[in-house]
């Protein structure tokens, strides 16, 4: 027997845009051995508070989505908006009924929530004030913003400083400002952390085309000094990209110390641990508990570079003896991706 199916669509809370909204309802169905879901011929406009009420709907699973119209713009300028998008399930000749559901902006502090605390600056690393600062709960699974959980945003203060209290941990996030972003991985984001972060205008992702000449980075290394990567120009440098916080990491960094050693006579290749952590002390911390003793130590100082590195960790790059990009990915073999390199690599 057809059944009955009530939305209730009640005042939103300020600061989430909801009128006009759209609902949708599609039904769950298997397509060529596929699941899917169609139109069931519902689509309504609400233009205010109430309920919505749909007759006639077959048993079944369905996909409710009802969203704020022109939502485009509210989603590229990540701001809140309506966004309510669920499987419901429809029973036979019943009332079915559902409230909508808000995002979140979360603006409270629970006792494990993390601080993260940073300052922005200029290409000529002054800092700038009255600059807003968001930030963004990420799925860095499916690189899609997190749309039902926002943070008010932040302005700079005369120094450039900027502070988000109350952020929930064992999420991934994006730190951002205009066109320049951090991204914080869940693995670094554990109960109670303080986080601290230095936000570079202009910064761009690092460019990782094989075939074309590698990017130039400026290199803290571990006994003080500061170098280029186009230093080793004439040898072949392996290039690992880490953080303290990175399980994998954990395991990748004594297995590339390994390799190094076994090639040490090899004196035309160079390995370098290149470690991304946003603050310094915590890797010369991290490296004094280890005797990874074959490798060359640097840290990657966002102040002194163009580039940042939004990838996958470990993530190595290995560039050969003129300086041009031969292999780039996480957890590379890097001892078969040498012998292509070096053909007389045993």
């Amino acid at each position: 027997m057809p059944s009955t199916f009530e939305y209730t669509l009640p005042e939103p809370p300020e600061n989430i845009p909801t009128f006009p909204a759209n609902l949708l309802l599609m039904i769950k169905t298997i397509s060529n051995g596929q699941e899917t879901f169609l139109s069931w011929g519902v689509n309504e406009t609400i233009n205010e508070p109430g309920s919505v009420k749909i007759e006639g709907l077959a048993a079944g699973t369905y996909k409710l989505s009802v969203t704020k119209s022109n939502y485009q713009q509210y989603r590229k300028d990540q701001n809140p908006f309506l966004l309510d998008e669920r499987l419901i399930e429809i029973k036979n000749d019943s009332d079915n009924h559902v409230n909508a559901v808000f995002p979140e902006i979360d603006t409270t502090v629970e006792p494990n929530d993390i601080i993260i605390r940073g300052t922005l600056y200029d290409n000529n690393i002054k800092p700038l004030t009255d600059m807003t600062v968001g930030l963004t709960p990420y799925i860095f699974e499916t690189k899609e913003q997190m749309l039902d959980l926002y943070y008010p945003r932040i302005i700079t203060d005369p120094n450039g400083k900027f502070e988000f209290v109350g952020v929930r941990p064992n999420t991934t996030y994006m730190v951002n400002c205009d066109y320049s972003s951090i991204l914080l991985l869940k693995e670094l984001m554990k109960e109670n952390a303080s986080i601290s972060l230095d936000l570079v205008l202009g910064s761009l992702t690092i460019p990782t085309e094989v075939g074309a000449p590698a990017p130039e980075l400026i290199i803290d290394w571990k006994d003080g000094d500061s170098g280029k990567l186009s230093d080793f120009i004439g040898k072949t440098a392996v290039v690992n990209c880490w953080a303290s916080w990175c399980q994998a990491c954990e395991k990748r960094v004594p297995e590339l110390n390994l390799l190094a050693s076994q090639l040490s006579e090899r004196d035309d290749i160079v390995f370098i641990e290149l470690c991304i952590d946003f603050d310094r002390s915590v890797w010369e911390q991290t490296l004094d508990k280890h005797n990874w003793d074959h490798l060359h130590h640097g840290w990657l100082d966002l102040k002194k570079n163009s580039y940042v590195i939004n990838k996958p960790l470990p993530y190595s790059i290995i560039i050969d003896k003129n300086g041009i990009l031969r292999a780039v990915n996480m957890n590379l073999d890097i001892k078969t991706e040498l012998k292509k390199i070096h053909e007389d690599l045993n």
